[in-house]
This record gives structure tokens, sequence and C-alpha cells, in this order.
């Protein structure tokens, strides 16, 4: 884990907006795409609705939250009744940023780094906080009492780092399109998704197929 071969955070050209609301009868989990804007909404078990937008920096990034509510006041129901019910104060904007790579090795000596600290992707797949409980899942199953702590690590970093630079390589690769601004560039990304219709399940669930069928070590 030397700092001087380990990747720097690159941005990943958009910035979020993260909050939770209080209740809103008839929502339903959805993410919408608009010319460099996507808007996600997830009603949790409890309620209330959890809620993010992406604005990317080629869309203009509103400076605050009340612009962010101006920028999506045409969009469609629930978002700007959502939006409108947001406590400012608990609201939560953070440039998107990642590692291109994980590093050279996930460990060095008797230290190993998991999730974010290792490999911080961005959140189009909601990969992080399950890679790193991967990582966590291996490492139990990797290391154990008698081992020689540092030749395990080493072992448990060479299994780890292609999994996880593949989830982060993927993960990079289905922001693209979000990103895009250009009408001519959204209308053809939007009509593709419209024609493959219900081919959209079959053909993500391949494309994820790699991330999703992971298993647990034996043993």
């Amino acid at each position: 884990m030397d700092a001087e071969r380990a990747p720097s955070p690159v941005s990943g050209g958009s910035t979020a907006w993260r909050f939770v609301t209080p209740a809103l009868p008839g929502v339903v989990g959805s993410e919408i795409w608009g010319r460099g804007i996507v808007a996600g909404v997830m009603p949790p078990a409890d309620g209330r609705v959890y809620m993010y937008v992406s604005v990317a920096d080629a869309a203009g990034v509103p400076r605050d939250l009340d612009e962010l509510r101006a920028r999506l006041a045409d969009w469609h129901d629930p978002v700007p009744a959502l939006l409108a019910s947001v406590d400012d104060a608990t609201a939560l904007r953070h440039e998107l940023r990642h590692l291109p790579a994980p590093p050279a090795s996930l460990a060095a000596g008797r230290v190993a780094l998991v999730g974010d600290a290792a490999h911080a992707m961005l959140p189009n797949l909601g990969q992080g906080g399950c890679q790193a409980l991967e990582d966590g899942v291996v490492l139990g199953a990797r290391v154990r009492p008698d081992d020689n702590v540092s030749a395990a690590l080493q072992r448990w970093s060479a299994e780890r780092r292609p999994r996880v630079h593949q989830v982060m390589r993927l993960s990079a690769r289905i922001s693209v399109p979000t990103l895009w601004t250009a009408p001519a560039a959204t209308a053809v990304r939007d009509a593709g998704m419209r024609a493959v219709g219900r081919w959209t399940e079959a053909l993500g669930s391949r494309a994820l197929r790699p991330v999703m069928a992971w298993r647990p070590p034996e043993g």
C-alpha cells in the first residue's frame, strides 16, 4: 500500500444530493434519467423516502437545494414534491469521486484495507458497501489464527483485487450515459432504452451477472 503506487481519487463528473424525506403516499422505487441529471427514489420499510439526485458537471451544478428544486420543478411526480419536503439542514451534497483502480496490493504486512479505503467506486451499481462486505467475508475465510498473517493477507489481496477492479470498471462505465447532456445523445440513449423495452431486464441481468453471481468461499 505504498502511497506512491496507489492511484489518487478522480472526479466522477457529477455532484450528488442525498436525503430522506417524510412519507409520501404512493411512492414506488424508481430512477429517472434526464439530460445530465439522475433522480432516484427508494421507499424504505419505515415509510419515509430515500432520494438522491446527481447532476453532471457538464449540466451546470446547482449552487444549493433551492436551485436544484427550481431545476427539477417540471419533472414528473413525485420528484418535485419530495424535493419540497426535504429539510435543507439534513441534505448531503458531495462531489462524486472514485479511484480509477485499486492499489497494487490491498495489504501491507499485517494491515489490510477493505471497502472504500481500498477501492472507492462510483455509486451507480450500489456496490460500495457490498464489496466491503465481500472483502470481510473472504478475509475471514482466508486468514486463520495460526497463519503467517502477512502472507495470508497477500493471498487475500491477490484473490480480491481482480474482483473489485472489475466492479469498479463496470460502475464507471454505467455512469457514462447518465452524464450526457447533448439533446441528440440523450435522445438516442432514451430511444434505445425504449426500443429494448421488455428485454431491458434480461439484458441488465446478463450485464450484472458477474457482480450478482458472486458466492462466498467455502470453508
